[in-house]
């Protein structure tokens, strides 16, 4: 299995010393988006372990201070601050947590899909998480949480869980996947391909907010749902399209259009109401037309009154 630590950017930061008395910190956070608690309540206290929370707070003007290379993806992800605690169990294996907390859910769940992998090994903590030796990164509502620690094996794994479990309830987020992810049609979508693209889908700017899947057994067809603000926002956006790659929309039946991208091959496009669907990487047009009406189905029957 590829290593998690790999994926995990390079950050160089003293460990905090845990020796001392048993507690948490309270530190003050910047203005950031409702419905995140204050984090001197989102360290818990673990009966029996040790806890020391950083006073530094990363927000989007030093966060290039901890993760550097990584910290443009975070930003474009409506990041809004990293708090850090320390925790030493009882029988000394230590857990290092991070919280990114994000703008939304939407957001949250971007980057963590950016990073996630579907081979990973997955473990059911907040909305999702995934381990390995050592790590245990997890979804949360609006937090991305990565807990690491120094220690491997299966006292590690445990440790690492029982942090978890606590922070879980400490952050008081709703569980769920966004609701958006709903409208992939599932027959065919390969386990754990879901992501969310916040900006420039495709390499198209004014292609944004695309939830994705990869379907098929070699998981290189891929189907993708914007939403937009209304109607008009999504027909404007498919204009642009068309304009971009010298389309004409000619063909286009009951809003569904197959046509040649310069970038991408042929691919396929419905819209329907606010939302622009499609798919791309499929180059039979038979399979391809059946794609594009399973979206346009989900679609429908899930936004209908």
């Amino acid at each position: 299995m590829m290593s998690l630590k790999n994926s995990l950017p390079d950050i160089v930061l003293a460990v905090l010393l845990l020796a001392g008395p048993c507690g948490s910190t309270a530190v003050s956070s910047p203005a950031h988006a409702p419905g995140l608690p204050e984090r001197g309540a989102a360290f818990p206290a673990i009966q029996g372990w040790k806890l020391a929370v950083d006073s530094a707070v990363y927000t989007p003007d030093n966060l290039w201070n901890i993760i550097n290379g990584a910290a443009d993806a975070y930003l474009l992800y409506g990041f809004v601050d990293l708090h850090i605690g320390e925790y030493l169990s009882p029988d000394s294996i230590d857990v290092r947590a991070e919280l990114y907390a994000h703008s939304s859910a939407a957001n949250a769940f971007g980057i963590y899909s950016q990073e996630r992998k579907p081979e990973y090994g997955f473990v059911d903590v907040g909305t999702e998480g995934y381990i390995e030796d050592g790590v245990l990164n997890f979804l949360a509502g609006n937090y991305y949480v990565k807990l690491t620690s120094h220690t491997l094996g299966a006292k590690s794994r445990g440790a690492l869980q029982t942090v978890a479990r606590h922070l879980v309830s400490s952050l008081h987020q709703e569980k769920g996947f966004p609701s958006q992810l709903g409208l992939l049609p599932p027959e065919g979508k390969i386990l754990k391909s879901e992501s969310y693209i916040a900006d420039s889908y495709l390499g198209y700017s004014f292609f944004h907010s695309a939830y994705v899947a990869q379907y098929d057994s070699g998981g290189r067809i891929q189907l993708f749902v914007m939403e937009f603000e209304t109607p008009a926002a999504a027909t404007a956006a498919l204009k642009r399209y068309l304009e971009k790659i010298g389309g004409t929309g000619e063909g286009m039946e009951e809003g569904i259009l197959s046509m040649p991208d310069p970038n991408h091959g042929t691919i396929g496009i419905a819209l329907k109401d606010q939302y622009l669907c499609g798919v791309v990487n499929c180059e039979k047009s038979e399979a391809r037309g059946d794609y594009l009406n399973r979206l346009v189905k989900e679609i429908t029957s899930r936004t209908r009154p």
